[in-house]
């Protein structure tokens, strides 16, 4: 390719990027799960409208997105919706609740060891017991084996998984 057919195109790459960086930097609408300090997603899409409509660009599925001026203006402050804040408020209470209680549960999960061994990488140990009380509260659940030991899992930790059982009512 010859020199000047290199530049012009560098520099036409280099043009498209300030364009698509200086659209988003204008436009700052994202979508609701990349709002931090908000309510959750599922109560932003019903309480706000989108600025407009995105494609995310691993799926490329359309994405709704906002303006997170617009979303805190609709959950607080003097023009917020009541409606969206009592909701935001429920949701926040159900989630400071009572752990919901599974009962006979089967659990899988992975334990990685404490050193390396004879220089290979640590490799987990895939665990799986069965007949387990499970505890959810927020993220995190408390599994009570069925010999007493007790220990934590964010519910999504890579190989950790829990089926069948019952829920116990409070």
């Amino acid at each position: 390719m010859p020199a000047a057919d290199f530049h012009d195109s560098e520099q036409h790459m280099q043009d498209c990027d300030d364009a698509i960086e200086a659209m988003y930097e204008y436009d700052r609408a994202v979508p609701a799960s990349h709002i931090e300090r908000a309510p959750p997603a599922f109560l932003i899409e019903k309480y706000c409208k989108p600025v407009r409509v995105g494609r995310n660009y691993q799926t490329q599925e359309a994405v709704n997105l906002y303006h997170p001026e617009d979303v805190f203006s609709a959950f607080k402050g003097k023009g917020a919706n009541p409606e969206a804040v009592k909701a935001w408020a429920d949701h926040k209470a159900a989630m400071k609740a009572a752990p919901v209680v599974h009962a006979g549960c089967t659990v899988k999960w992975l334990e990685w060891g404490d050193s390396f061994i004879g220089g290979v990488r640590k490799r987990p140990v895939r665990c799986l017991v069965g007949d387990c009380t499970v505890s959810v509260k927020g993220q995190l659940a408390t599994i009570t084996l069925p010999d007493g030991k007790t220990f934590r899992k964010k519910l999504d930790s890579v190989g950790f998984s829990f089926y069948g059982g019952s829920v116990i009512e409070n």
